[in-house]
């Protein structure tokens, strides 16, 4: 790795910003007339769009392992930007902590983890990205 890269350590305020934005980009979308499927493109492009970020920026080795991490941490956070948006506004009268949540947030963990290793395999490179 050379000096001017960054590991994934460092590239996680970009990932919180990404994930954080994505999320309200996505509760936004649910409130468009188009419903459905379409809204998870959202997920696709927030997650293309932030490693692009990371990308162009130069900012991280582009390694399986790093881009699987960088884009698990986003899916996640978005999603759980939308779940805060449905529990702690809209159905505030839900329970939040229950067993339910729980075994949702590892199906999340899951299905960020395999989003990512998919976006990982569109991105790999050799070595080091350099544009």
């Amino acid at each position: 790795m050379s000096n001017y890269k960054i590991n994934i350590k460092q590239a996680l305020p970009i990932a919180i910003i990404c994930g954080i934005l994505g999320g309200l980009l996505f509760i936004y979308t649910k409130s468009l007339p188009i419903k459905g499927y379409y809204s998870i493109l959202t997920y696709i492009a927030v997650l293309i769009g932030s490693i692009l970020v990371i990308r162009f920026q130069n900012k991280m080795e582009f390694n399986f392992l790093n881009i699987v991490s960088f884009g698990t941490i986003v899916f996640v956070l978005m999603t759980y930007v939308n779940t805060i948006n449905i529990y702690f506004i809209q159905y505030p009268e839900r329970d939040f902590l229950t067993l339910d949540n729980f075994l949702r947030f590892w199906v999340i963990l899951a299905v960020g983890l395999l989003s990512s290793a998919l976006l990982a395999f569109l991105f790999r490179g050799k070595s080091v990205v350099k544009l």
